[in-house]
């Protein structure tokens, strides 16, 4: 995501926090759930993007750090001052674009499966984020760290 893009996500992002509701929001009817729905999809899935440059960075950091404690102390015959470690774009891209459409597929709170309504946006929220975490398992272990692992990693060691 380039800086013009990010401005607009950030703005676009601003424009939809404006819009939330109050956590402690009652629900009034099923239209309000809906809006609910939209937008915990929005945070769910700006709370991805931070994630995933976490993950990034913090992977990053790590293989280049392992690389230059391999190079200084001799273990294996490698370049010295190894380049830093990068995971391509593509890869960080791809994983983004196919969680979100998770995210923007998942149909809502299954208000016919709650014992309970919930009656505040606040509730609404934890359900929406407790499905996303047990959700994201399987998808940043296939889309983000199987490919750094096969093509990155792989290409960073050749």
């Amino acid at each position: 995501m380039n800086n013009s893009q990010s401005l607009f996500a950030k703005q676009k992002m601003n424009d939809f926090k404006s819009q939330m509701p109050d956590p402690n929001d009652n629900a009034e009817s099923s239209s309000e759930y809906s809006r609910w729905r939209e937008l915990c999809g929005i945070q769910l899935k700006e709370k991805l993007r931070l994630n995933i440059k976490k993950r990034q960075k913090t992977f990053e950091d790590v293989v280049s750090m392992a690389a230059m404690k391999i190079s200084r102390d001799s273990t294996l015959e490698i370049i010295s001052n190894p380049p830093k470690f990068k995971i391509t774009n593509t890869i960080t891209t791809e994983a983004t674009n196919v969680m979100c459409s998770a995210i923007d597929a998942w149909p809502g709170v299954h208000l016919s499966q709650c014992k309970k309504l919930p009656p505040i946006f606040k509730k609404y929220w934890r359900i929406a984020d407790n499905w996303w975490n047990r959700q994201k398992g399987k998808y940043f272990g296939d889309l983000f760290f199987q490919p750094i692992l096969h093509y990155s990693l792989h290409r960073y060691c050749k």
